[in-house]
């Protein structure tokens, strides 16, 4: 992760240097105020207001922008990776600090590929797939060391992604189906399904290669994160707080809602629909996800009573118990006070009658 955020912070320098301060180099095609297209701009995929934080792409509504916020944020505590690592801390401190750095460094890693994403908007003019950006402006910017450096840990970061995904699903298949048949499986049995699971899942993911090469990676990452996000989140906040939760609400509710997410997607004609278009009914298939997931783990958690036992585990029901193993509201605050500020920078913005503080903010460093 470090090497990719030194090898794109040194791209944008790179880009800076040969092209121009941000500004005046998007001047040219945006105008000085960010609104006045010029004519070099006819051929390329900018449009007024391109370069400014509060002004959506013409055809992304603020409902389909609230979907993606969801699809692309509530993701990170349904993730597998992320969770194993929060969860392997030795402590909520230790926890606590790992998640926030990882914030920190992930809000600033994102902060310079948007802008070398604009850089790239103009200089990479009729291109397709906008996950070959950074390779295509790192091949063509960087010396071959920094080039092939980049690249190399962006195929590190993605195989370490990968590998987490082959394990757990392979994990998640033996230890939550296969020994749920078969409950008196040894560790050694495990292990071979385990690894017979992990190609087998492998092999289906490659499958899928042909159909996610022509959108790009980062759509079908999106789709796969509503439907993760419509069937889990809903399961990991009732799990976690509601003590009438049942195991078989869970596992019902999950295969429903995953199915019908998946249905709805196909049935809008993709991913790009299923939150910047058109949607389900001119709703975002995430919201209509989560409505139907709530609603099956609630509906079938009252319903089946039978066993009287709820899914929060011993453990779990302790740690809330026991109040001072939650020590303070610190995250609440820290990402309640995040949000804040962008709200009131929004709002500064749209009733302000001065330039747009971005711009005011890009005018001070180009002089």
């Amino acid at each position: 992760m470090l090497i990719i955020v030194l090898g794109v912070t040194s791209l944008f320098l790179m880009l800076t240097f040969q092209h121009g301060f941000f500004t005046n180099f998007m001047s040219d095609y945006v105008g000085g105020d960010g609104f006045t297209l010029s004519s070099t701009a006819e051929e390329l995929t900018l449009f007024p207001g391109f370069t400014d934080l509060f002004t959506l792409p013409p055809e992304m509504t603020l409902f389909a922008l609230i979907a993606y916020i969801i699809a692309t944020s509530f993701w990170i505590p349904v993730d597998l990776g992320f969770v194993q690592r929060s969860l392997a801390a030795k402590s909520v401190k230790d926890s606590r600090r790992g998640v926030y750095s990882f914030f920190a460094l992930d809000w600033f890693n994102a902060w310079i590929l948007v802008l070398i994403g604009a850089y790239g908007a103009v200089l990479l003019p009729g291109l397709v797939n906008t996950d070959e950006v950074v390779i295509r402006l790192v091949q063509d910017t960087l010396p071959l060391i920094g080039a092939a450096l980049v690249v190399t840990a962006v195929a590190a970061a993605a195989m370490s992604t990968i590998s987490t995904y082959l394990n757990a699903g392979s994990g998640i298949i033996v230890h939550n189906i296969l020994k749920k048949i078969k409950p008196t499986m040894t560790d050694r049995q495990q292990l071979k399904y385990t690894r017979v699971f992990t190609a087998v899942i492998g092999i289906v993911a490659i499958g899928f290669g042909p159909f996610i090469s022509s959108n790009g990676i980062v759509i079908a990452a999106v789709g796969i994160q509503i439907i993760l996000i419509s069937t889990i989140v809903p399961l990991v906040f009732l799990a976690l707080y509601w003590k009438k939760m049942t195991e078989k609400a869970a596992f019902w509710g999950c295969l429903i809602t995953s199915t019908a997410t998946i249905g709805m997607i196909i049935q809008v004609g993709g991913v790009w629909e299923a939150f910047a278009g058109s949607g389900f009914l001119d709703i975002p298939v995430i919201l209509w996800g989560l409505l139907l997931a709530f609603t099956l783990y609630i509906g079938i958690s009252l319903i089946d009573r039978t066993d009287g036992q709820s899914l929060m585990s011993k453990e779990c029901k302790a740690m809330f118990a026991n109040k001072d193993t939650v020590d303070s509201n610190k995250d609440i605050i820290v990402l309640g006070g995040v949000w804040v500020g962008l709200f009131a920078i929004m709002l500064i913005n749209r009733y302000s009658t001065e330039p747009l503080l971005f711009h005011r903010y890009q005018d001070l460093l180009a002089s």
